[in-house]
């Protein structure tokens, strides 16, 4: 009986150190479950760690929209030498092969390009302050020598220095043989602009 007895005592002294083992590392991976949800990720990280390969936008609004987000970040962030570059990368897999293979349009390029933009505001301040993009209802489809062409616009709010200005893109994507549509290129419209202003300037006289 007595030996019985210790084996129980044994038994119940093992299970209760297991139940406290297990206790502690419950305790410890809901702490470093808490402590990683509170912990504020920012937007230039969130697009950083996007799956852009793995779950590519499907419109090609989505696709102007993730662009023009990794504009701001660029634009308005300090992002170091290794942040910009990994953006870039994101960046590039929106790109369709002939925008990529583009002459100067390599990734140390665009980051060399990217860089004297941003030397050339001297210090002053230049962001994209907000954005508008076209609905998709307003997105025009068509098809050129057999690809399909997505069209739309994108409106840039730029903050430079102290001043405040729109500039009006036209994005132009084509579809790829996945079904993705990636930006062929995109370009300023100086006439958009000016339409722009001048309905800008009427509502201010009323």
């Amino acid at each position: 009986m007595g030996a019985n007895k210790g084996v129980i005592r044994t038994t119940v002294t093992v299970v209760i150190m297991v139940v406290l083992v297990l206790g502690y590392y419950a305790y410890v991976s809901n702490r470093k479950a808490v402590e990683l949800q509170n912990t504020k990720v920012s937007e230039a990280d969130r697009l950083i760690l996007e799956d852009i390969e793995g779950n590519y936008p499907k419109k090609p609004r989505d696709v102007v929209k993730l662009h023009v987000r990794m504009l701001q970040q660029i634009y308005a962030s300090e992002l170091s030498d290794d942040k910009l570059s990994k953006m870039v990368d994101q960046m590039r897999l929106l790109y369709d092969d002939r925008l990529l293979n583009n002459q100067g349009n390599t990734k140390e390029e665009q980051i060399s390009s990217i860089l004297a933009e941003l030397d050339s505001h001297d210090g002053k301040k230049y962001k994209i302050t907000n954005y508008e993009i076209d609905e998709e209802s307003q997105t025009t489809y068509s098809e050129v020598d057999g690809e399909d062409v997505a069209n739309l616009y994108a409106t840039y709010t730029i903050l430079d220095d102290k001043t405040t200005y729109k500039q009006i893109y036209l994005y132009v994507l084509v579809k790829d043989k996945d079904g993705h549509f990636k930006i062929l290129g995109w370009q300023r419209d100086n006439s958009k602009e000016s339409d722009l202003s001048n309905s800008s300037t009427t509502k201010k006289k009323d």
